[in-house]
Formats: structure tokens, C-alpha cells, sequence
């Protein structure tokens, strides 16, 4: 099977069994979600809009998606996993902390290479035109991107730089940040001149800016994941900010910031 026809089959049974088993939650049930970087703050405003309609509250934890998973494993109390990834949700359902009716993707991460205005002053680096040939460029002293070892995006980076030929050009250049949320940081205050980060994380910023081609890279599917727990009334509310996730309000937020869904990634 084709893997984006895979990955639309997985969304679309997947949220047949949440809306099957979702209940509605009891008053006063509170949700622990750990968020990959990318995604904190359409995760935020999604975490609002659920709120609004829900008598369960929700508190969100971010960090790269590999530190979340380790800390899953070592028994942080999250309930839910929105990871930058499948393979992380993949490897709890392994562990059995979480199961195949209980993960489904949630969107597709776009990479893009981002230059603050402020970098290079008037001149800039005309990514727009150059795209990741303009990293070569000798005013480009440092590239930030996401610690390949933990996080998604990090790997895209590189598989990225990799697919272009520039990687062992480039090399020198690279900053690792903890996750895509600190690559980003780097950038914004002037510790690098460029990133390559989640189209997520620049939103609303000035800049220079270049979304790499899918191809370029593996796909970056990210998913959200129920993590077993004991308390009835919490895996209550879990399953129906599971639910919530896959509404229309949930994908116009996603949309917002940049992420595809299943569906239309399947499609292109």
C-alpha cells in the first residue's frame, strides 16, 4: 500500500474507534498533554477551543518529541502524546503504554529555512529565489536546527541538507538546539543567521523564508497517542480531547500554522 494511503486509512479508522469509545468527561478532569516544540502553540489555542466546549481542563507540556517519550517512559504523568512523529507513538504501542486504536496522525510537518529580517540588514539572503543554496552564502555563520537524535524535524533538516549535496558543505554551520522550539530561538535572537525549523514556528514572523519540497525528506508524520492510565475519569477526558483533535475547529487551527492533514497529503 502506498504509505500516504496508509497513513489516510490509519486517520480514518482510527478516529471510528475514538469516536466509538469517546465519553464525556466529568467535571474537574484535568489533562496532561505533552506537545512536540513544532506544535506548542496551535496545541495551545486547540487546548483553548476544547476548553471552551468541555468541562475538562488540559495542561500542556512541551519539549523535543524524543525527551517527552523518555520521560513517558520513566512515568511523567501525560495522558496524551502529540508527537512530531509516528515512530515515538509507534515504540509506546511496542511498550504496550499505548495502542493501535489509541494513536492516529494528527497533521504532516512542513521543514522550512527561515532568516529573521533583522540578520543581514537590507541585503538579506534571498532564500525566497535561493532556497538552500542561499545557506552557502559566506554572511551565513551558523544554521540552527532540532537535535537530529530527538527530534523529527532535526532529521529532516539533515536529510534535507543531504538530499540537496550541501550537508558535508554545511556541516560546520550547524547549531543543534534541544528541539525545533530552541533552533527556532537561536535564530530570532541573532545566535544564527538561519534555521531550518517547522513552518509552524514561524508564524506571524518577518523573515525570509523557503518550505522545502516534501520529497526532500521523510515524511514528517505527527501523531497523537492516548497513554494507558488507571484513572477512568482522566482516560474519559483524553479520549474526548482525542476527539476534539480531529474536529474542524482543530483543523482550521492546524491549518493555520502551516500543517497539512492526512487526508491532503495523501492526495498530492
Amino acid at each position: 500500500m502506498r504509505p500516504r494511503l496508509a497513513i489516510l486509512l490509519i486517520f480514518v479508522l482510527s478516529g471510528l474507534l475514538i469516536v466509538q469509545k469517546a465519553a464525556i468527561a466529568r467535571d474537574g478532569a484535568t489533562i496532561t498533554v505533552a506537545v512536540a516544540a513544532n506544535a506548542a502553540r496551535p496545541a495551545k489555542e486547540i487546548a483553548r477551543a476544547f476548553e471552551d466546549e468541555s468541562t475538562a481542563s488540559v495542561r500542556i507540556v512541551t519539549g523535543s518529541s524524543g525527551k517527552l517519550y523518555h520521560q513517558i517512559l520513566q512515568g511523567a504523568p501525560f495522558v496524551v502524546f502529540l508527537s512530531a512523529d509516528d515512530e515515538y507513538t509507534a515504540l509506546l504501542e511496542e511498550k504496550g503504554l499505548t495502542s493501535k486504536t489509541g494513536r492516529f496522525p494528527y497533521a504532516i510537518g512542513r521543514l522550512v529555512i527561515w532568516s529573521p529580517a533583522e540578520s543581514l540588514g537590507d541585503e538579506g539572503l534571498d532564500i525566497e529565489e535561493r532556497g538552500p543554496k542561499a545557506l552557502e552564502d559566506k554572511a551565513v555563520k551558523r544554521i540552527a536546527a532540532a537535535n537530529p537524535k530527538t527530534a523529527p524535524y532535526g532529521r529532516a533538516a539533515i536529510e534535507t541538507l543531504e538530499a540537496y549535496g550541501l550537508f558535508y558543505e554545511l556541516e560546520p554551520k550547524l547549531i543543534y538546539g534541544e528541539s525545533v522550539g530552541q533552533a527556532f530561538a537561536f535564530a530570532r535572537s541573532g545566535n544564527a543567521e538561519a534555521a531550518m525549523v517547522a513552518l509552524s514556528s514561524i508564524y506571524g514572523e518577518e523573515g525570509e523564508s523557503y518550505v522545502i519540497d516534501d520529497s526532500k525528506h521523510s515524511p514528517i508524520v505527527q501523531e497523537a497517542a492516548i497513554i494507558n492510565n488507571p484513572d477512568d475519569e482522566v482516560t474519559s477526558a483524553a479520549l474526548e480531547f482525542m476527539e476534539f483533535l480531529r474536529s474542524e475547529a482543530s483543523r482550521a487551527i492546524l491549518d493555520k500554522y502551516g500543517y497539512l492533514s492526512p487526508e491532503a497529503f495523501a492526495g498530492r
